[in-house]
């Protein structure tokens, strides 16, 4: 007789294993079964499915790739039962399923089944004891993204846990567009925060200046924002505690980068300060409106949005974002400023010696100082400073606005430090330098502060020294003055 290519002797039970295979993707029963009488097991394990000659993996869908994650690690796979029902060989599976399947084996081609949108096949699985609930019911997920409502019906009526299919099926839709469909999985107790999650990725706004690019077959960015509004008013109705949701959602909206869904979180509680900082960040300037309408506090974000402002505008992004950062330093900050029209059209004239005066000593939230830094005057008004050192204090520096920052940081931020730190603004008065001085440093990053410690201490050597000429200098006039007498 003469011998086969499985019944060589010496043959390797991997190759053996990839003719049980072969077997299965071309739908020979007959040889099936006789691998299995010669006591050769379906089992393999994933680099030998990798390495099959007999299978073509381009022509398999990702989807069922994801099925043989479902497996533990080392855990080998009955991938000829999984092939065969997801090509649709029933006489196969037949032949498979008269063997000792594992319930894992068969929950998975149930799944792979369902992949490929065969009804037939899936019911065979179920009869053979396939569990429609097997990982979050995989199968279902699967059946509501596919074209087979014959399917869909089958497996439902195999459902033991309607809520929990439901959720599932919700967040299926959702993943395949099939917003139309939401509605009728929305029944009393079914989760939908997958669903809600699910969302996410499609209202991406990764980049503010793109058009959004919209497969035919897929919804339209209003589409999904109705269905996002949808689902929140559910999950409202049905007494969730909207606030945690929120805030647990938000993790999601800020890593797929989808603004419209931290816009709509807002009204339900989540961090306006986070979405804040998540606005600056991604570009997004009505989201940071609307964060700041709903009590963000701009301090929050000065950390974000200083280190935004000076990095180079390498994109369309992050230009947005310095735009950001912009509006909210001259406007949001300064609103109280924006109605003082005859102090502001003085600045637009340009700063002189008698407005700085005059607004450095009213007793304001904003001093003349803070309004410089957040109408781009700051290098003029330093420049009056220098020449008229004796304006400058301790106590105007470090008086805050009412939003808490003070005029040192917004100095500071604007990349002045150097200038209000020369030792000539402080001349005779080392106590005074000493207090912003130690504001400086304590605002000021880690990473930073070796160098700002030079420039503090060359301060501070150059006001030591003009100290000790002083005070020779007041020694050397007291002697002058006691010879003048005698």
């Amino acid at each position: 007789m003469e011998e086969t290519g499985s019944e060589t002797p010496n043959e390797a039970p991997e190759d053996k294993s990839a003719n049980f295979l072969a077997a299965a993707l071309s739908g020979d029963a007959p040889k099936l079964r006789d691998l299995a009488a010669k006591g050769v097991t379906p089992e393999m394990d994933k680099q030998a499915v990798m390495r099959a000659p007999c299978l073509d993996l381009s022509a398999v869908d990702v989807s069922f790739f994801r099925l043989l994650n479902l497996h533990p690690a080392n855990e080998k796979l009955n991938v000829p039962l999984y092939l065969a029902a997801y090509y649709g060989k029933a006489a196969a599976v037949d032949a498979l399923l008269e063997q000792n399947n594992a319930q894992r084996s068969l929950d998975i081609a149930l799944a792979a089944a369902a992949i490929a949108g065969n009804a037939p096949l899936a019911q065979k699985l179920l009869d053979a004891g396939a569990d429609v609930s097997f990982e979050d019911h995989a199968a279902l997920g699967e059946a509501v993204a596919g074209p087979n409502p014959a399917l869909l019906s089958l497996l439902q009526k195999n459902v033991t846990d309607k809520s929990a299919a439901n959720a599932r099926a919700l967040r299926a839709c959702i993943e395949a567009g099939k917003l139309d469909a939401v509605p009728g999985y929305l029944a009393p107790g079914v989760d939908a925060v997958p669903a809600l999650r699910a969302l996410c990725p499609p209202l991406c706004t990764k980049d503010p200046t793109a058009v959004p690019m919209e497969r035919q077959d897929m919804p339209s960015m209003p589409e999904y924002l109705d269905t996002l509004d949808m689902l929140l008013a559910f999950c409202e109705a049905g007494g969730a505690d909207m606030k945690k949701l929120a805030e647990d959602l938000l993790d999601d909206a800020v890593a797929h980068v989808a603004a419209p869904v931290a816009n709509r979180l807002l009204a339900f509680g989540a961090d306006a300060n986070r979405v804040m900082v998540f606005a600056v960040e991604n570009g997004q300037p009505e989201l940071l409106v609307a964060a700041l309408e709903a009590g963000a506090e701009p301090r929050r974000f000065r950390g974000v949005a200083f280190d935004i402002a000076a990095r180079p505008a390498a994109s369309p992004q992050q230009e947005n974002a310095r735009a950001i950062v912009r509006m909210v330093l001259k406007n949001v900050t300064a609103r109280r400023l924006q109605e003082e029209a005859e102090t502001l059209a003085a600045v637009d004239a340009g700063f002189s010696p008698a407005l700085l005066a005059r607004v450095l000593r009213e007793e304001t939230g904003e001093t003349g100082l803070m309004l410089a830094a957040v109408t781009d005057r700051a290098q003029e008004a330093l420049a009056l400073l220098e020449q008229n050192p004796q304006m400058l204090t301790a106590d105007v520096l470090l008086q805050a606005d009412r939003n808490g920052w003070s005029v040192l940081e917004r100095f500071c931020d604007g990349g002045h430090a150097a200038r209000l730190l020369d030792e000539k603004l402080w001349r005779g008065r080392p106590q005074e330098f000493a207090k912003i001085a130690n504001a400086v440093f304590g605002s000021t990053p880690q990473d930073k502060r070796e160098a700002l410690a030079e420039i503090l201490g060359q301060g501070f050597a150059a006001l030591k020294a003009d100290e000790t000429r002083r005070r020779l200098q007041d020694r050397a006039e007291k002697v002058k003055n006691r010879f003048r007498l005698k």
